[in-house]
């Protein structure tokens, strides 16, 4: 755990201005921050070689599912950072629709999501992308099938 020492901290300091800089809506420092922060814990999950080498059964419950969990959930989070930043500066698509780069990002985290669990079969990263991904859309099809009703 000892090799984790200053990404631990960097993620740390990252997590901390994320919530300032997010609750105070500073979208492209949001960004950067988030990027900080899901690449620290990147570094964290390599030096750790969590689903690679064996550990034991504690520190596997205390270190290696946590941060599992933690990348899944930074990952999806940098993904939504993005969309709300793009979104915000009014982005044009490049032509898309929001629907099309919906897709594509959730494609995206997919292919991640396999690579995490072909390379490292790590279940715990893999149910908290499901669990996040499963959210995101409940949320859409609510926001659609309510304004849908106002509508009618």
């Amino acid at each position: 755990v000892c090799s984790i020492g200053y990404w631990f901290i960097i993620s740390c300091i990252a997590n901390i201005l994320w919530i300032f800089a997010w609750h105070y809506e500073k979208l492209a420092l949001s960004l950067i921050i988030m990027i900080v922060l899901l690449i620290s814990l990147i570094q964290i999950y390599q030096a750790l070689d969590i689903g690679k080498d064996p550990t034991s059964l504690k520190e596997r419950i205390f270190v290696h599912i946590p941060f599992s969990v933690y990348l899944g959930w930074v990952t999806v989070a940098t993904v939504i950072n993005t969309a709300v930043f793009l979104k915000a500066a009014n982005w044009s698509g490049l032509g898309f629709s929001e629907e099309f780069w919906f897709l594509f990002a959730v494609v995206i985290i997919a292919i991640t999501t396999g690579r995490i669990l072909a390379t490292r079969k790590d279940a715990f990263f893999a149910l908290t992308i499901l669990w996040a991904l499963t959210g995101i859309m409940y949320a859409r099809l609510m926001t659609e099938t309510v304004f849908f009703l106002l509508q009618a």
